[in-house]
């Protein structure tokens, strides 16, 4: 018996603390264990040195390397920029993207709910830009 129709659609199921994977990810994910191997072997790492470099666990980058990854979390995101498959700009995008998807719920159709957000990030300017300065 075909039990295909059964199974949920994982690429569009969404739950509440997990975002839906997109093309993009699906993408990186794919090409992690070769990139990361490749990038591994030109540089002669191990698996532990890499995992004290990165602060990463050294059987996440196992689990990478074997391509046992569904989700593109930040040490993923650590370890593909590592592999040279992930700028910062893209990291940064992302992240972006997730910051105006919050603020959208967060906020809704309420001038209230947008005048408060925009006053709590307001006062994270000075914050942001003594970090930002920081970097420099």
């Amino acid at each position: 018996m075909d039990w295909a129709w059964c199974r949920p659609p994982w690429d569009i199921v969404e739950y509440a603390d997990m975002p839906v994977k997109t093309q993009h990810q699906h993408t990186l994910l794919r090409q992690l264990p070769a990139a990361l191997s490749a990038r591994m072997k030109a540089d002669g790492l191990t698996q532990e040195r890499l995992s004290q470099l990165l602060s990463i666990g050294q059987p996440q980058i196992s689990r990478a390397l074997a391509g046992r990854r569904k989700r593109l979390t930040e040490p993923m995101r650590a370890l593909c920029r590592y592999a040279n498959l992930m700028t910062e700009d893209q990291s940064a995008n992302d992240m972006q993207a997730k910051l105006n998807a919050l603020v959208q719920d967060l906020v809704g159709d309420s001038p209230p709910a947008a005048k408060m957000v925009e006053n709590v990030l307001l006062s994270l300017a000075p914050a942001l830009e003594a970090l930002r300065s920081s970097r420099k």
